[in-house]
């Protein structure tokens, strides 16, 4: 886990654990670690998909997100250029 969170590479991947593991201390370690969703054992596919599907929602509109952000720090620093620039 410690390799993706750390990667530039990975860090934008969700993880999903899939685990026997039912514990509220287990599940509470796990999102502790940064995991995204957690599966518990046995999986049922259809669950398993909507999952994943739902983290891949996740992602896109974070990377919406993060462009809107750029775009409009974008225009706000050529709005403050304008105001700079001397008006003839």
């Amino acid at each position: 886990m410690s390799a993706a969170q750390t990667d530039s590479l990975y860090q934008h991947i969700p993880v999903i654990f899939v685990t026997a593991r039912v514990e509220p201390e287990d599940l509470r370690r796990g999102f502790a670690l940064g995991v995204a969703d957690y599966i518990t054992k046995p999986v049922n596919q259809d669950i398993l998909l909507a999952r994943e599907k739902n983290q891949q929602s996740c992602v896109r509109q974070l990377k919406l997100e993060r462009q809107l952000l750029e775009e409009s720090e974008k225009w706000q620093s050529w709005a403050i250029w304008w105001r700079v620039l001397p008006m003839k």
